[in-house]
């Protein structure tokens, strides 16, 4: 079993991982193999390891970069449901988010996730403002850190 099955959006929310298995992780990058943590490096990557850790049964952690300020402005999250292993999304006639789809469906997971990590404290303020949820804050990662 893996430590951890690590999903990223792109090349950039994966170039820890190297350190990670020096550090003595096992930490799988695709497949389906069992791990104890599903660990989505954004909200792209949400959905994905969404699925990963209600199909294998795991904790799920979920590290949000941004919301866009202007996909949300002043709407609410479309109603969302985990139903027979997709997401059933109802979406609003009026008051809505921006980005309907992606940010409702981030919202729900969001909200379920064992954990949410940011990188600042303006995200950090947003996504409690927006989602409910107090993330912690972990600063991004820098090229000096190896």
């Amino acid at each position: 079993m893996d430590d951890v099955r690590w999903f990223a959006s792109n090349a950039y929310t994966a170039l820890i991982v190297p350190r990670l298995r020096e550090l003595g992780l096992r930490i799988a990058t695709e497949g389906d193999g069992p791990a104890r943590l599903a660990v989505a490096m954004s909200g792209i990557a949400a959905v994905r390891a969404w699925r990963f850790a209600r199909r294998r049964r795991t904790r799920l952690l979920l590290y949000i970069w941004d919301l866009p300020p202007g996909g949300l402005r002043e709407g609410r999250p479309d109603p969302v449901w985990w139903v027979a292993g997709r997401f059933l999304r109802i979406p609003r006639p009026w008051g809505r988010y921006g980005r309907g789809g992606y940010l409702s469906r981030l919202f729900y997971i969001a909200r379920r996730a064992d954990a949410v990590w940011v990188p600042s404290r303006m995200t950090q303020q947003s996504v409690a403002e927006h989602f409910g949820v107090v993330p912690h804050l972990l600063p991004r990662p820098r090229d000096d850190v190896h």
